[in-house]
C-alpha cells in the first residue's frame, strides 16, 4: 500500500446525484470536505466532490486524488443537498448549486 495518510469519500460533480455512488480515494495531504478534486475513474480523469473523510480501506488500495481544484462547496451546501435528494426525485441537485471560488 502507498504512504497515504488520509482517505476520503467522493461523489461525482455536479454536487450530488441520487444515482451517483460514493468512491474512496486517498491523499498524502489533508483535503477539506466540499473541495472539488480531479481523480482517476476507469480510463478518464473526472471531477469529484469530497463529501467526507473516512477510514483507510483494508480491502483495496484507494487511488490517489490527482489535484485539489480552486473551487469548493460549503459543508452547508452538502448538507442541504443530501436532505434535498432524500425528499425529491430530482437527480440534478448540483446544477443549482455552484461551488465557491477559493481566495487562498
Amino acid at each position: 500500500m502507498g504512504d497515504w495518510v488520509y482517505s476520503y469519500l467522493l461523489t461525482t460533480y455536479p454536487l450530488l446525484k441520487s444515482s451517483a455512488p460514493t468512491l474512496t480515494y486517498s491523499s498524502k495531504f489533508k483535503v477539506k470536505v466540499g473541495s472539488l478534486v480531479e481523480v482517476p475513474l476507469k480510463s478518464k480523469v473526472k471531477i469529484g466532490v469530497v463529501v467526507k473523510e473516512c477510514n483507510r480501506p483494508e480491502e483495496f488500495e484507494a487511488l490517489e486524488i490527482r489535484e485539489v481544484l480552486n473551487s469548493a462547496y460549503t459543508e452547508m451546501q452538502i448538507k442541504v443537498g443530501k436532505v434535498y435528494l432524500k425528499h425529491t426525485t430530482s437527480h440534478q441537485f448540483g446544477r443549482g448549486f455552484s461551488p465557491l471560488q477559493r481566495t487562498t
